[in-house]
This record gives structure tokens, C-alpha cells and sequence, in this order.
């Protein structure tokens, strides 16, 4: 490697792409490729002016001046892992890109997730059914959303799929994704890889709402293709993500939603399965990330989990005037909840009671009397806060 004639910025970067050629997969290829015109003006720099202060103030400053801090540091990531490589290789002495800090701003409030309830997803359907009623060639974009919502695909895997992904109408493999490019980068504008990592790869199990949906679209699919098309959305080529956010978008603008990405349909997946109460490890499997992942990105969302937290002291604490210890606190509360009381409710019936002094005692056992009998019970505490 030494030998090589490498004596400029352009230099150095065409030698890491040839060297990694084969060690990257395409769409790495053309985010570098991308990533690369950045550096356009200090591509024929030779090697000893590229300091630190350079592409600090010169590169990166400018860029967290004007675009976001993810993109400044994927910019920072990209040139310190070629000269990460040029150490290794001897090419250089030193990484210039060393000392310098990813970019952060402490004062950046942490947005929500944004994602749509079921109840907006029920708007989002019927405003694809009026869109394919007036153009059925949009049903596709239908059934692409619907997957999106009901099944957690990123964009990219829905769009890569094949008829023969669909398997038994019941299951969808996930083993690839579908990656857009301009044409100049690539002659077909897409590239179809291997997932984004390892735990992508998975067979997952359609819901009964999902493969209805997917039976008369595979009817609609082996009417207008031969069975030699590949692409379970597009036939001989995918349709193109632009299109997909269009109609989205289209869709959304019309029902008066709030604007999220197309992407959140799969993070109103996660919501969806999380406030139901399904385990991180379960979500995690459908969704392709690892638990790990799924609990940070949707810690906040796990309201049961949090709910049960909030339960435990409260019942230990709170309503102490339902019993003399936790276990006959805990027992009480028990009763109270299967007739249809929340702890809210509970702690204010109790503070009314206790001012009427009222023990819980007598509560319980005309609860529990009226639950034996099975008639009447909802009423019991009403009846208890009306007494004098």
C-alpha cells in the first residue's frame, strides 16, 4: 500500500474504496459516494495541509452551522474512518479526525416518537380505499402501508419483497431490502441487499387483518403479472419510495392528521404491541432490532410495565387505611379492582370514606358480599359515600 501513488484527499479516498470494495455492501457504497462530494473542495489538497483545524472549522463547522448534528457526525464518521484505515496502512502518521469531538447540543429537548393510534390508522385505511376507488392502480400503495402498520417492515423490506416471501398466506420473510439511488449511481435507480443487520433476517406471522388483506391482493398480483415478475410491489421493478411517502402523505394531508414520517408507521407498530402489553423481547423479534434496542428507543412507551411500578407503591403506601399490612392491603385492592376501580378511584373513595368514618373493613365485606351475590356490587361504594 505504500507504494501506491496516494498523495492528495482524492487519492486517499479512491484507495479506501478500492481496497473496501468488496468488504461493503452497495448501499454503504453510494452513502459514501454521497457522502464523498462534501469534500469537494479540498479534494486535491495533498495529504499534509488536511489538519484538524481544517476539517473542523473549514468542513464540519460550517455544516452543524446549517444541517442537522446526525448528518455533521455521519460526515465526521465517514473521513475519520478512512484515515482510520490510512493509519493502518501506514499511508499517514496521524488521524486528524482524532480530536475532534462528535458534535452534541446539550440544550436539545429529546423529541416523542411520533406515531398514529390505531383510531388514526382506522382513517388512514379508508382513506386508501376512496384513493384505490378512484384509481385502482394505487391498491398497491394500500397494501405497502398496511404492512408498514401491521406487520413493523422498515420502507425498504416491504419494497424488496417477492411473491415467494409470502409464504402459505400466513408468514412474510424478511432477508432483503431495497435501496433508491439516482441513476447515475446506479442504471436501475435501486439496489436490492441483505437486511440492515443480522437480527433483520425473520419469518414473521401476519395478523388475520393482514393476510385478508394480502389474499386479495395476490389474486390482484396473479391477474396483472406473469408469474416471472419478482417484485411482490411493482412486478419487474419496485415501485419507488417516493412514490410511496407521496400517496402517504396524500392520504394523510386529506384526513387532517398531524405529518409524521412514513417510517413512524412502523414505530405506530411497536406503540401499538407495547401499550398492549407485549415483552420487548416479542417486539423486538418482530420488528428485527435486539431488546436492547427496542428499549431504549421505546422505554417510555412500556405504560403497563410503568403502571405496575407506580401500583406497587402505591399500594404499599397510599391506601394504607385498607388494611393493617401489605398483604391484606394488597388483597383489598385486588377486590376493589375486579369490580371495575382503578387506584385513582380507590384513594378517592377512600378519602371520602375516611371522613365519614367508615373503615374499610365494612367496605370489603359489603363488596365481597355483594360480588358472592353477584348483582348490585357496582353500586357498593356509592352507597357506602352516601351514608352519614
Amino acid at each position: 500500500m505504500k507504494e501506491q501513488n496516494i498523495n492528495t484527499l482524492n487519492d486517499l479516498i479512491n484507495a479506501y474504496d478500492t481496497k473496501k470494495y468488496r468488504d461493503i455492501k452497495t448501499a454503504t457504497k453510494i452513502t459514501n459516494s454521497n457522502t464523498k462530494k462534501v469534500f469537494v473542495n479540498w479534494l486535491d489538497l495533498k495529504l499534509e495541509e488536511i489538519t484538524t483545524e481544517l476539517i473542523e472549522v473549514e468542513i464540519l463547522d460550517p455544516i452543524h452551522k446549517h444541517l442537522s448534528i446526525d448528518y455533521t457526525n455521519k460526515v465526521r464518521a465517514y473521513i475519520n474512518k478512512i484515515y482510520n484505515w490510512a493509519v493502518r496502512e501506514k499511508i499517514v502518521k496521524e488521524n486528524p479526525v482524532t480530536n475532534i469531538r462528535e458534535y452534541k447540543n446539550p440544550d436539545r429537548i429529546k423529541q416523542d416518537i411520533m406515531y398514529y393510534s390505531p383510531e388514526q390508522w382506522k382513517v388512514i385505511y379508508s382513506g386508501y380505499e376512496r384513493l384505490v376507488k378512484n384509481r385502482p392502480v394505487d391498491y398497491p400503495y394500500l397494501v405497502i402501508t398496511s404492512m408498514l402498520y401491521y406487520m413493523g417492515f422498515r420502507v425498504g423490506e416491504a419494497l424488496a419483497l417477492r411473491r415467494t416471501d409470502i409464504i402459505d398466506n400466513e408468514y412474510v420473510r424478511i432477508n432483503k431490502t431495497c435501496t433508491f439511488c439516482t441513476k447515475e449511481q446506479i442504471s436501475s435507480g435501486y439496489i436490492v441487499t441483505t437486511t440492515k443487520t443480522d437480527n433483520s433476517i425473520r419469518l414473521i406471522k401476519m395478523p388475520i387483518v393482514m393476510q385478508r388483506i394480502m389474499s386479495k391482493y395476490l389474486d390482484y398480483f396473479e391477474k396483472r403479472y406473469p408469474k416471472s415478475a419478482p417484485f411482490l410491489f411493482g412486478g419487474y421493478s419496485p415501485i419507488n419510495i417516493r412514490m410511496v411517502r407521496r400517496k402517504f402523505h396524500k392520504v394523510t394531508s386529506l384526513a387532517e392528521l398531524p405529518k409524521i414520517k412514513l417510517h413512524s408507521l412502523r414505530h405506530s407498530h411497536a406503540s401499538l404491541l407495547i401499550n398492549r402489553g407485549a415483552p420487548a423481547k416479542a417486539v423486538a423479534e418482530r420488528l428485527g432490532n435486539t431488546e436492547a434496542e427496542i428499549l431504549k428507543t421505546y422505554s417510555h412507551l412500556f405504560k403497563s410495565t410503568s403502571d405496575a411500578c407506580v401500583d406497587i407503591i402505591d399500594e404499599e403506601f397510599l391506601i394504607s387505611s385498607l388494611g393493617e399490612n401489605s398483604a391484606e392491603r394488597k388483597a383489598n385492592v385486588t377486590v376493589l379492582k375486579a369490580i371495575g376501580y382503578n387506584l385513582d378511584d380507590i384513594n378517592k373513595c377512600l378519602s371520602s370514606l375516611e371522613s365519614k368514618k367508615i373503615s374499610y373493613k365494612n367496605i370489603i365485606r359489603e363488596v365481597t358480599k355483594k360480588l358472592i351475590d353477584d348483582e348490585g356490587f357496582h353500586g357498593v361504594l356509592c352507597d357506602l359515600l352516601l351514608q352519614k
